[in-house]
């Protein structure tokens, strides 16, 4: 007695053997694709791909360390001159001014 096998909305019948057959050609593919995968790996790994994208990550993060650094150090910059507290204060007295001369 064979069991139902769904093909494109199609219930057929499949034996033990064509079963089997299957399952032989499932475990085939996954011996090629595993080998497939460790040849690719090896080869990744012999090239220095991992090596390289190892220090541009690292190169990538230091420049970005950096680059923050920066920023805080020009933002205290400018807190600490009072640029933006003088330029606040100018903005107010002009807005004073105008409100007056209305």
């Amino acid at each position: 007695m064979g069991s139902k096998k769904t093909i494109r909305g199609r219930k057929e019948a499949i034996t033990p053997e064509q079963a089997a057959e299957t399952v032989k050609k499932v475990a085939r593919n996954i011996r090629e694709v595993s080998s497939t995968a460790r040849e690719t790996v090896k080869q990744i790994h012999g090239s220095g791909a991992i090596t390289e994208l190892a220090e541009a990550v690292q190169e990538a993060a230091e420049a970005t360390k950096d680059t923050a650094k920066e920023i805080s150090d020009a933002a205290k910059e400018i807190r600490d001159s009072h640029v933006a507290e003088d330029t606040a204060s100018a903005v107010e007295q002009l807005r004073q001014l105008v409100k007056q001369y209305r």
